[in-house]
């Protein structure tokens, strides 16, 4: 038979160890954390245990034996799913006491530190004019401190309304500066495209837009080729016109070719 040790007995055995702080009535802090946890490997369940337990027993023995392995496999059972169980729970304590520690340290620091007038333990006369000075700049200390949070306070409020109003001015400048280098950095395509890349064959809708591209100097030597041929297009054209007028003011009064004449008579001798 078990010897079960009695309740009171090994509440008694906690108080002398580091879990003594969940058997006392005081609060629990961040601080106390119970031993880190023991846990122990265990083998997940064979396919040969289920096959053993399949067989027809021959003999009362082999009867014991398969039930005890169903005890055994049972038990395993329960102490894997309780394993599991006890590292999800250190996993939410450890949680849980970093909340704490965080929400303790900030209750720490807005706590406001209370100043005892009888620092040093011995008694006062309330009614003496030593203590009454002792109150009276005690209390002169507490208004100068309330006064310098006030002021700053107020010096914060100030200078989020001046961050907030320099903020605003500063979003200003950074659109203009944005709209101002877009500006620019059109003006740079523009004349980036014209240095560098290469131009499209002209059209005519290029010589009607108002906003027509200017040439570059390829284009401008191409043109100047194009009216050289013009010119000299026209010049020949001028010389051909000249020499027709010239040969219809060779034929005579009667309107008669003097070359055709010629011809004739050649053709008659």
């Amino acid at each position: 038979m078990l010897d079960i040790p009695d309740r009171p007995n090994t509440i008694s055995r906690l108080t002398s160890t580091l879990a003594s702080f969940l058997v006392t009535s005081s609060p629990i802090a961040s601080t106390s954390q119970l031993p880190p946890l023991a846990t122990t490997f265990i083998s997940p369940q064979g396919d040969c245990n289920v096959e053993l337990l399949r067989r027809k027993p021959m003999t009362q023995h082999e009867a014991e034996l398969q039930e005890a392995l169903r005890a055994s496999n049972v038990q395993k059972g329960w102490l894997m799913s309780m394993q599991a169980q006890n590292v999800l729970q250190e996993m939410y304590t450890t949680r849980v006491r970093g909340q704490l520690e965080y929400k303790e340290g900030k209750d720490a620091a807005g706590k406001k530190k209370l100043k005892r007038l009888n620092a040093d333990g011995r008694p006062k006369l309330l009614t003496s004019a030593e203590f009454r000075n002792v109150i009276e700049v005690a209390t002169l200390e507490k208004a100068a401190e309330e006064e310098a949070v006030t002021r700053k306070k107020d010096a914060r409020v100030t200078a989020n309304q001046r961050l907030a109003t320099a903020v605003s001015i500063w979003e200003a400048e950074k659109q203009r500066r944005e709209d101002e280098n877009a500006k620019q950095l059109k003006a740079w395509d523009y004349v980036s495209g014209l240095l560098l890349k290469a131009q499209p064959k002209p059209k005519l809708g290029d010589f009607l837009s108002e906003e027509r591209v200017a040439p570059n100097r390829a284009n401008a030597a191409q043109d100047v080729a194009m009216d050289g041929d013009v010119t000299d297009k026209d010049g020949s054209e001028s010389e051909s016109e000249g020499e027709h007028e010239r040969l219809s003011g060779a034929r005579d009064v009667n309107g008669n070719n003097p070359d055709s004449d010629e011809e004739n008579n050649d053709g008659d001798s």
